[in-house]
């Protein structure tokens, strides 16, 4: 049920009251099944943050207000524990009323070491602060998470700064790597940006050369730089092929669809002639082409770095994935809305030093795609749902 968090708070908020069936829902969905650049949470906020490696996130904070809300009335009737054991989970005194926590440790003086299930916080308690967890809470997924910060510029300096000026503050949370002992995410906002000294938003004219998806996409920043490599690849036509490629390489590379010659890097070669996988690297498409369409790349463009950027929304338009036929909807959206058509974007790199943008704006004259893009999604589903019903 880990989904019912990552969803949104509509859905986060109904999944509280009917989450409490069985043990096996928890297992089936532990909060630690991540993948790399998954969007945990859009609403989330820091609670606590002692070091980079131990930084504590709450996913959605609409449905941590309405699980307090239950908590306030089912806590008047809890029972007080005589006894507890590490891995209990129960209620404890927090405030006016009480919050959910696990049992981590027992101390020499008899005291517990508990930690607030759905904050982060380690507390020190006597075992007559704690009641019996109700059982519509048991299985419910903590909506704190334990986090480590991906990048290498924090300190303890950057740590008090960003947890005295950014608490409670709505976070996007996006997976870096997942390691046996860490889950690495990102923070991603621009005035965490700001406040760290960290790259600021560009705003930029670009084009969007290639659409692999509704959000992800490439994007075009020199075009004169562009123009000038097409006209040297002129000259490769005349070149003999490549008749030992090798994979990473770029290569003058003829287009399948279109028939031009194009920078590219080798990808894959699967050992038959006509199956070599290749990256168009100032573009960003994939094809497979023959081998007969490599050639050599002219010296002075070989050292030229690729002339597209891999970006993504900073706000995608679902943590989801989305219904295969809402996602072509989409997809044909923003390329219609983009295609041969000089865009101002607004980013910032997904980290120092990165060739990947996060974008926030995107828009064509007057023409905001992003917003484009959710009417039709909108619309979609809404003739999906009248289709079903």
């Amino acid at each position: 049920m880990i989904s019912a968090v990552k969803s949104g708070a509509q859905s986060s908020v109904q999944s509280i009251g009917t989450l409490n069936d069985s043990p096996s829902e928890w297992q089936a969905t532990d909060p630690r099944d991540y993948i790399a650049d998954e969007i945990l949470s859009s609403t989330a906020c820091i609670q606590v943050c002692t070091s980079p490696l131990d930084v504590w996130v709450q996913l959605d904070l609409p449905a941590l207000k309405l699980l307090e809300e239950q908590i306030l009335d089912l806590g008047k009737d809890a029972v007080p524990l005589t006894s507890a054991k590490p891995g209990d989970k129960c209620l404890v005194s927090y405030g006016p009323g009480y919050c959910r926590a696990v049992v981590e440790s027992i101390k020499l003086c008899g005291c517990l070491g508990i930690r607030h299930t759905d904050y982060g916080n380690f507390y020190t308690v006597f075992v007559d602060e704690l009641r019996t967890l109700p059982d519509s809470l048991i299985y419910l997924p903590p909506l704190a998470i334990k986090c480590a910060l991906d990048d290498s510029h924090w300190n303890s300096t950057t740590l008090e700064r960003l947890h005295r000026s950014l608490y409670n503050k709505l976070l996007t949370v996006k997976v870096v790597k997942k390691t046996a002992e860490h889950l690495f995410v990102r923070l991603i906002d621009a005035d965490i940006n700001k406040l760290l000294r960290l790259p600021a938003s560009i705003t930029e004219e670009v084009h969007v050369s290639f659409v692999d998806s509704s959000n992800r996409f490439w994007i075009q920043k020199n075009l004169q730089a562009i123009e000038e490599i097409q006209k040297t690849l002129q000259s490769v036509k005349s070149a003999p092929p490549v008749t030992e490629p090798n994979i990473g390489q770029n290569y003058a590379v003829l287009h399948p669809l279109y028939q031009q010659w194009y920078r590219a890097r080798l990808e894959q070669s699967e050992g038959l002639v006509d199956c070599h996988s290749v990256t168009f690297m100032d573009y960003g498409d994939v094809q497979k082409v023959p081998l007969s369409a490599l050639r050599l790349l002219p010296p002075m463009i070989r050292c030229i770095p690729p002339m597209s950027s891999l970006c993504s929304f900073r706000q995608p338009l679902s943590p989801l994935p989305l219904d295969p036929e809402i996602e072509e909807r989409l997809r044909n959206e923003l390329r219609k809305c983009t295609e041969g058509i000089l865009c101002r974007v607004v980013m910032f790199p997904v980290k120092k030093g990165s060739d990947r943008f996060l974008v926030d704006s995107l828009f064509t004259g007057s023409t905001d795609v992003i917003d484009n893009m959710k009417s039709s999604c909108n619309s979609t589903m809404a003739i999906i749902r009248y289709w079903d019903s």
